[in-house]
């Protein structure tokens, strides 16, 4: 499969911690727009549970603020698809002219869990 790099023009809407919506440029003058991105490897806790309902806030936040850092650049595998029609990335963002995984930053503070299909790990943060 192979994988592309696109650079993201616009943050249309952040909807969960690992769930955005995005016009992407992908080349040629093309643009796709409302993009919605599921970021790969990562489950955030959800909004629409009230157990989680606060950390999963937080998470959200802190996805913000990380995408509001920089220049983005979005890495799929293709046209791949999760089962919502959501394409799976992984999202860099350009900070201090370094180049950081924000799917990889979400799992190393802990607004995020590895995603292994179902999920047991509890949200630390």
């Amino acid at each position: 499969m192979e994988i592309g790099n696109y650079k993201i023009l616009e943050i249309k809407k952040i909807l969960d911690g690992d769930t955005v919506c995005v016009d992407v440029y992908l080349g040629f003058n093309f643009v796709r727009k409302n993009t919605k991105i599921r970021l790969a490897r990562i489950n955030a806790p959800e909004i629409s549970n009230p157990e989680t309902q606060q950390k999963a806030f937080e998470s959200k936040i802190f996805l913000q603020n990380l995408m509001m850092n920089g220049e983005l650049i979005l890495k799929t595998l293709g046209d791949k698809q999760d089962k919502y029609g959501r394409y799976l990335g992984e999202i860099n963002v350009k900070i201090n002219e370094e180049w950081v995984n924000i799917n990889d930053e979400m799992l190393k503070t802990g607004h995020a869990v590895l995603y292994k299909g179902i999920i047991e790990e509890e949200f630390v943060f």
